[in-house]
């Protein structure tokens, strides 16, 4: 999994640890050590790292930055938000935001 994909991490940990491993380490590249994760991991994901690093041991992962935009965008329009809120939430045009709905 060099390159890992929002949608490849779910598919590999779940929607619940994906988040999680995005938000802690999100935008690094990181070896994932079959002996058990190590110190900088357990600390970045606390008790979901061993369940983590089971999954994904003796791998090197490329872990995106952040959530997909369209993803977030619905969920910020399920929440009601506008196009002008979600264009300023997303840093991006009213137009591209009204585009994601």
């Amino acid at each position: 999994m060099k390159d890992a994909t929002y949608d490849r991490l779910v598919q590999a940990l779940g929607e619940k640890d994906a988040q999680l491993l995005i938000g802690a380490l999100g935008g690094q590249r990181l070896y994932f050590p079959v002996t058990g994760p190590t110190a900088a991991i357990v600390e970045a994901l606390g008790e979901a790292a061993p369940r983590i690093n089971a999954r994904l041991c003796g791998e090197r992962v490329a872990i995106p930055i952040t959530l997909p935009r369209a993803r977030r965008a619905r969920e910020l329009y399920a929440a009601g938000a506008t196009p002008a809120a979600v264009a300023r939430e997303l840093r991006c045009t009213r137009r591209y935001a009204e585009m994601l709905r």
